[in-house]
């Protein structure tokens, strides 16, 4: 059987494509997580700690929301609604959330890096629970003293691609 010229190079194309398709895809599920989570050693959520106060000891990841940040006499302190993580260790802010904890650092900490509305995921190590007040009403609050931290770009950035496959030519700056 006699093959025309345009044929092979139309089903070469395709394999190129299709490889460099299975490329990207296999890379993309690379990804790391930002936080190193080896020495995490409670999988329990903010809800379940506030159910039960014992269970309070040990190191967590958690992330969420900052609801507010601020820098106190020996430490700076964020109140989070926490939300699970995604496999890229991202609060997934699209579920339900999972209740709120207080983040507290023995160092200062730009408040105005971490305002309220950007997401965060933070290890830490449990400490108890606090008593505080969301609006008028009694909260307890899981708390945690923060070993790291990531706070997530609230553009998103760190999701785009950091190189791309491709063939042609790029004119201009």
């Amino acid at each position: 059987m006699k093959y025309s010229t345009s044929r092979l190079n139309g089903r070469f194309s395709l394999r190129v494509a299709c490889a460099a398709s299975l490329m990207a895809l296999l890379l993309s599920g690379c990804a790391a997580t930002p936080l190193n989570s080896d020495s995490v050693s409670v999988q329990l959520s903010p809800e379940e700690i506030t159910a039960d106060p014992t269970s309070a000891k040990g190191t967590v990841i958690w992330g969420g929301v900052i609801v507010s940040s601020t820098n106190l006499v020996d430490r700076t302190q964020f109140e989070v609604l926490a939300y699970p993580l995604d496999r890229q260790q991202r609060p997934n802010t699209r579920r339900k959330s999972l209740g709120r904890f207080l983040l507290q650092s023995p160092d200062y900490i730009e408040t105005e890096n971490y305002a309220p509305g950007r997401e965060l995921t933070a290890i830490g190590t449990l400490q108890g629970l606090t008593k505080g007040e969301v609006g008028e009403a009694s909260y307890e609050y899981p708390t945690v003293t923060l070993n790291d931290v990531h706070l997530w770009h609230p553009d998103n950035s760190h999701e785009k691609p950091r190189f791309i496959f491709g063939i042609g030519l790029n004119f201009g700056t």
